[in-house]
Formats: structure tokens, sequence, C-alpha cells
């Protein structure tokens, strides 16, 4: 088992959470992340130019994937416009 975390835009969460639970993902934690302006460091920076915006909202989904649904797992956040 391998914890997983992917950054996803806050209006595309319930479409990927969603897709996770289609897989059978569970259990999964979704939080809020800071504001752009609330943390300034280079990894937040980079997170945001890999979602292709500088849309500050986003929501940090948190999961245990097993190690044999761990790549489909990221597939679909990836897929679906999320960042692993």
């Amino acid at each position: 088992m391998e914890p997983m975390k992917a950054y996803v835009k806050n209006f595309m969460v319930s479409n990927i959470a969603n897709a996770l639970k289609g897989l059978g993902a569970s259990p999964i934690a979704i939080m809020g992340a800071p504001a752009l302006g609330d943390e300034t460091g280079h990894q937040r920076l980079e997170i945001l130019a890999r979602l292709g915006s500088t849309h500050a909202k986003i929501v940090t989904i948190e999961l245990i994937c097993k190690d044999e649904y761990l790549e489909e797992e990221k597939d679909t956040v990836t897929g679906k416009g999320g960042v692993v």
C-alpha cells in the first residue's frame, strides 16, 4: 500500500473523487489547500503551473492505494486534470 496525494482545481474535485470511488479507492481525504498568498513556496507555484493556471483555489486529495491499483488511480487523477 502506498499513499497518494493529488492537487486539483476546486471545481474538479467531485468528478475526480467520484471516479476514484468508482475504482474502489477508499478511504479518501479531501482538504482545501492554502491559497497562493497564504503559502508562498516553490512547490506550491510549481503545482499551480502544472495545473496550467494561476487559479489559487486548489484542493488536496489524499488516499492510500493498494499497490496493484496505484497506476490506475494516478491515471484517473491526471486524466481528469489533476496533478499527482
